[in-house]
């Protein structure tokens, strides 16, 4: 199976809200920066996960995102469903090709019984591994240490470090 950037980048998204404290709403800039990664990225994902209810968003100087539901009660096979791996599906984009002419994936209905053999294996796995499983005490201990530091940076500072990474 196949991970879009979008899969990865969601799940340490929800890693790093579950690590905060209930109810601390944190940035995109903080999350970017967090996750040393573009805000664009993060712009458009973070949307998909609000209107399909892992965060909630609020605005105003107080506002940012935070985890819509306990840790524990998000599946990363949810995530990747979201993430547009669909699943049950494909095992990768290139590995299953329709209506092929090649001589082995035409004749080998094995091979397919394999793939999805192999797909549902995961699904399985993954069904079973929440982002509170997955959001350790070294997770944790970081993301404060981080969120500490983040919020002793002068305003003039992020608007220097957004710049870099917009």
């Amino acid at each position: 199976m196949l991970f879009s950037i979008n899969t990865d980048l969601a799940i340490r998204l929800l890693i790093y809200l579950a690590a905060q404290p209930t109810g601390r709403f944190v940035t995109l800039a903080e999350l970017a920066a967090a996750l040393d990664h573009k805000l664009r990225p993060l712009r458009l994902l973070t949307p998909r996960l609000v209107r399909y209810g892992l965060i909630e968003s609020a605005c105003g100087p107080a506002g940012g995102l935070r985890l819509a539901r306990a840790a524990g009660c998000i599946s990363i096979s949810e995530i990747v469903q979201i993430g547009k791996q669909i699943m049950g599906q494909e095992f990768s984009a290139t590995d299953r090709k329709v209506g092929t002419t090649c001589v082995v994936s035409s004749n080998a209905p094995q091979l397919d019984a394999m793939y999805d053999k192999a797909q549902a294996a995961i699904i399985d796995i993954f069904s079973t591994i929440t982002i509170k499983e997955l959001c350790n005490s070294e997770v944790t201990l970081a993301a404060a240490n981080f969120s500490a530091r983040w919020d002793e940076v002068r305003e003039a500072d992020r608007a220097v470090w957004r710049r870099g990474f917009m």
